[in-house]
């Protein structure tokens, strides 16, 4: 796995980008380069990784991760070790911060970050050479957050966006972690259905909101249509992704779905 991650070709952001973030992971499988170095040869590089890249840390907690760096072609250099993406009130300190050998990172979170799901990347650097580790952090206080108040919005699907006269939208009053909704009287077309609670009640779409919506294995939004049809998602508080589908459709989102 290590030679693989080291050996990858690159995603540019582009290829990689999905409604909930960017996810490029280590790139795309080079058969030849993973058998040469294999094979002793191949250029200079570095891959990182860790037991576990999916995390789960209560409000007000740290936890410390073990981030191992495996090298390859003759690579014997220094790297150094930063964390990226962390919202307002998530920290990392790394020890060493850099390294000829392994370090830890220590993540430590704030009583004040909402609670959710939030990408992070490990990004280690030495000299031209780059190796990133994506991580998954979960935030929570150990109960289960409410729906209640998100708004659930149908978009008519246009070529220019989405038609405000076609489109509905719903506000849960049902308090739980769950809650059915019903959209009524839809014009037939293509529609993308999304949800959204705003966490702190500044009417924008911003960071620790609650946001999802209908999508697919590939991680885009779906277009459904109107019907006898039930459309499960769920949502989750992530940094906005400033080239993202939530960023096309922000300003419709904050005015109410309309």
């Amino acid at each position: 796995m290590q030679v693989l991650k080291a050996t990858a070709r690159p995603l540019s952001p582009a290829q990689c980008k999905r409604p909930s973030g960017s996810d490029c992971g280590a790139g795309l499988i080079d058969a030849q380069a993973a058998l040469t170095a294999l094979q002793g040869g191949g250029a200079p590089g570095f891959s990182l990784s860790t037991p576990n890249n999916t995390l789960s840390l209560q409000l007000g907690g740290s936890l410390s991760l073990p981030i191992n760096i495996a090298r390859s072609g003759g690579f014997t250099g220094a790297v150094s070790l930063s964390l990226q993406g962390a919202p307002n009130g998530v920290s990392g300190s790394f020890n060493p911060p850099n390294t000829t050998g392994n370090s830890v990172l220590t993540l430590s979170v704030a009583a004040s970050v909402p609670e959710g799901v939030y990408p992070l990347l490990v990004q280690g650097v030495s000299g031209n050479l780059r190796a990133s580790l994506p991580l998954t952090l979960r935030v929570g206080s150990g109960r289960q957050a409410s729906v209640q108040g998100t708004v659930v919005s149908a978009c008519f699907i246009t070529s220019s966006g989405c038609d405000q006269n076609r489109s509905s939208s719903v506000q849960i009053t049902q308090a739980g972690p769950s809650a059915a909704y019903s959209l009524e009287r839809l014009s037939s077309g293509s529609y993308y259905v999304l949800g959204w609670k705003d966490v702190n009640n500044n009417r924008r779409v911003d960071e620790g909101d609650y946001i999802g919506g209908a999508i697919n294995r590939r991680g885009e939004l779906e277009p459904v249509r109107p019907g006898n049809l039930r459309v499960d998602f769920q949502l989750e508080a992530l940094k906005i992704d400033p080239d993202g589908v939530w960023s096309e459709l922000r300003g419709w989102l904050e005015r109410g779905g309309k």
